[in-house]
């Protein structure tokens, strides 16, 4: 499949919440709603979710919390040589 997407302009849609419902992607592409998932996945990865039922849509984290380096630790100076 070879598709010319605006993915500006999808980001912005899903950023200011104005595309919600995977349909709406779905239509707006010309794919099924299983592709235009896929296409998605495949595009935000780990920034876009999706759930099921009545109230579901797709949920879109601009910037998502990496977690932060972990200094090691200070070697404990009592311990230092001593085997």
């Amino acid at each position: 499949m070879n598709r010319s997407i605006d993915w500006d302009f999808v980001t912005a849609q899903l950023a200011s919440g104005q595309m919600t419902k995977l349909a709406t992607f779905a239509t707006l592409v010309n794919v099924s709603r299983p592709t235009a998932k896929k296409l998605l996945v495949a595009q935000y990865g780990t920034r876009i979710c999706f759930s099921r039922g009545r109230t579901g849509g797709m949920l879109y984290a601009a910037s998502y919390a990496t977690p932060a380096a972990v200094p090691a630790p200070a070697p404990d100076p009592y311990s230092i040589g001593v085997r």
